[in-house]
Order: C-alpha cells, then structure tokens, then sequence
C-alpha cells in the first residue's frame, strides 16, 4: 500500500485541504489506485487559524485512511494545564491562535487534548519507522520511556518536521 507523510500542519485547514485533494488526484491519475494510507506526523495545531478543524479532520481520517503521531505541540496542547510553565511553553509557541479557534468549544478543547495524549510518537510498516522529529540511530527515541531501541538502519526513515 502506498503512504504518504505528512507533517507540520499547524492549525492550516485550507492548505491542508488542498493537499488531501491533491494527494487523491495524484493516486488515481499516476498510480491508478484509490487512497493512500497516510501518516500524519504531529504538528498538527498552534501558529495557523484553523488548529481545531485541523483536528477535527485527522479524527475523522484516523484509523483506515490514517496513521496520526503526536508531535511536540501536541504534547505541549496536552499538558498545558499540568503546571504553569507547560502552559506559558503552549502559549509562547502558538497556543493563543489553538485558543483562539476552539472559542466556543471548550468540550472539544478537552477531549482533543485527551486524544492527543493517546497519540503514539511513531508508527511501523514493514520498511519504515515515522516519527516526527528524528531519532538517534542505534540509540533510544526522544521518549525513552515509550520506546525501544532501533538496530535496523535499513528500516529507517526519517521524518523531520
């Protein structure tokens, strides 16, 4: 099956809808073949206007047609009620704007946060590892307590964001 990353969205809805348009036309036009299964990298709110339909979409997609990781502003969206400093680090780094567009929908701001927390920080084919960031070779991923060591050079692919 074809995979298609992808990654650092930042809360922009409408260049993100593009994409998904052009990524089917580009299946069937080129490869003949329906959707790929794609994978989202994390990054998916802060900075852009539109972080909740962002979300929104990937939830909708999550699951046949989608992979999604969670990426650093994901883990700051989600422990930004923790402690005062994860919330000054959400807000200096794009939480105004997430804010901003979940007005009004503070249910939703909830619950988006608990799925981001559930999100893995990598995910496995057979011939690629995707993350969001990058991990050391033979060593451990930036979350050494999820993660196990990767030996297979090979298997690797890199994704940063």
């Amino acid at each position: 099956m074809t995979k298609v990353a992808i990654g650092d969205i930042h809360g922009m809805y409408d260049m993100l809808d593009r994409l998904l348009v052009e990524i089917d036309a580009f299946s069937i036009r080129e490869r003949g073949i329906g959707h790929p299964k794609l994978v989202f990298l994390g990054d998916y709110v802060d900075r852009g206007p539109d972080s909740r339909r962002v979300v929104r979409r990937l939830r909708a997609l999550q699951g046949e047609f989608a992979v999604c990781l969670r990426g650093n502003h994901e883990d700051m969206m989600w422990r930004c009620e923790d402690r005062s400093i994860d919330w000054q680090k959400f807000i200096l780094n794009g939480g105004t704007q997430t804010l901003a567009s979940y007005e009004g929908h503070a249910d939703e701001f909830k619950n988006d946060r608990r799925w981001m927390a559930s999100l893995p920080t990598s995910y496995e084919d057979e011939l690629r590892i995707f993350v969001h960031a990058g991990i050391k070779p033979k060593g451990r991923f930036y979350q050494p307590d999820i993660f196990a060591e990767i030996g297979d050079m090979k298997r690797l692919c890199l994704a940063f964001g």
